[in-house]
């Protein structure tokens, strides 16, 4: 039993003596902390009765009665009425088309189609009907959708909703919630498979002092090192990239395929992204292995900031894409903003831009920072 306690001591007071390893031990704890505080933020922001009433819902509307409009209005929302006064029946379908196109864009929130003399045919058989369009990938669509239908349900009449939106475009905003937090997973996996591997590994097997002791300059091996390993974790990107995005239309039972949904533009705008990111990732992942004495502590060290990454994801599936350039010089999160703003179809050149040309300074930073450590005795022999 003593020798168990002693062992036990040895293995406490290694882990206890090393402040990074204390901060290791409780990144986890914190990030999570943070995680879900900000999810319960967003969510609640989503839903936050302020902002609603702040809003402006515009509602296109086909002779709809002024007192039904009092009825609505009574629930202290700001509406935006085009009333239309023909018949519905009678409209064109170029018309009918119209106002639905207005709904897919997004610049109506709601249609209300009421039949003619509705009031007067209230309590009769069958009762009027109230036809109901609305977009299921809008918030504010749906919000006016339930809105207009808890204050007027308790009338007699029946009620036909019916969802219109783009098919591709719901496919993409879809598709943006959920593959960039995925896709940098990916990207952290690929780049923690081999990263720590050749450098920690090396230090951890003695062969970084022989390699450090020939006549090639420390600069050319850091720098070797790392393009070589950011085009092996580029090749495990892209192939994750290919099976995840071909995958997703069948994982998430759309009807349409990637290729109706994004071109070649996009593809490589994605790509672009991707690479920028690879590099950024490898960059981090090589620092770490650098000032770690093994495999797995180099891998230890890279927990927190893969979580760190997948919550940017998460971040971005609940606020939405950020128009501000600011947000796009943030590593990591910028990579997460810039794909989801490609895959949901809301491109901003320039931030896309900004993502990627900081990406490339952060890499030649970190590369900097790597040829210095590669050049201190203290860090690179360290036992």
């Amino acid at each position: 039993m003593k020798n168990f306690f002693r062992i036990m001591k040895k293995e406490l007071y290694r882990v206890f003596k090393d402040p990074r390893m204390i901060i290791v031990l409780i990144m986890p704890g914190i990030l999570i902390y943070a995680l879900y505080s900000l999810m319960g933020g967003a969510m609640a922001n989503q839903t936050n009765e302020e902002k609603a009433k702040a809003d402006t819902y515009i509602i296109y509307t086909v002779n709809m009665p002024e007192p039904i409009k009092d009825i609505i209005e009574e629930a202290g929302y700001k509406f935006q009425y085009e009333n239309k006064t023909t018949e519905y029946d009678t409209m064109t379908d170029s018309e009918k088309q119209t106002m639905q196109d207005l709904l897919k864009t997004g610049d109506a929130d709601l249609i209300l189609i009421f039949s003619d003399g509705f009031i007067s045919e209230i309590g009769s058989i069958p009762p009027p009907d109230i036809k109901v369009y609305y977009n299921p990938y809008e918030s504010k669509s749906s919000f006016a959708k339930n809105l207009v239908d808890s204050t007027i349900n308790s009338l007699l009449f029946e009620t036909e909703i019916t969802p219109i939106f783009d098919e591709k475009k719901a496919s993409g905003e879809v598709i943006s919630m959920i593959l960039p937090m995925i896709l940098i997973a990916f990207l952290f996996s690929g780049c923690i498979a081999v990263t720590p591997e050749s450098i920690a590994g090396e230090k951890e097997r003695g062969t970084m002092a022989t390699l450090l002791s020939t006549p090639v300059k420390r600069s050319e091996i850091a720098i070797g090192k790392i393009s070589a390993l950011s085009l092996l974790a580029l090749i495990s990107a892209v192939s994750s990239f290919v099976g995840l995005v071909f995958s997703l239309p069948s994982l998430l039972g759309l009807e349409v395929g990637i290729f109706s949904i994004y071109g070649f533009a996009d593809m490589l705008l994605l790509f672009l992204i991707i690479a920028s990111t690879v590099l950024v990732i490898v960059g981090i992942m090589a620092v770490l292995s650098a000032f770690s004495k093994s495999v797995k502590e180099a891998t230890l060290y890279a927990t927190p900031f893969m979580i760190l990454s997948m919550v940017t994801g998460l971040l971005v599936m609940f606020t939405g894409v950020p128009s501000s350039f600011f947000y796009y010089l943030i590593p990591l999160f910028n990579t997460s903003a810039s794909i989801a703003s490609v895959l949901s179809s809301n491109i901003n050149v320039l931030n896309l831009t900004i993502t990627v040309v900081s990406n490339i300074v952060y890499v030649a930073a970190l590369i900097y920072l790597m040829t210095r450590i590669f050049n201190s005795e203290k860090v690179m022999f360290s036992k």
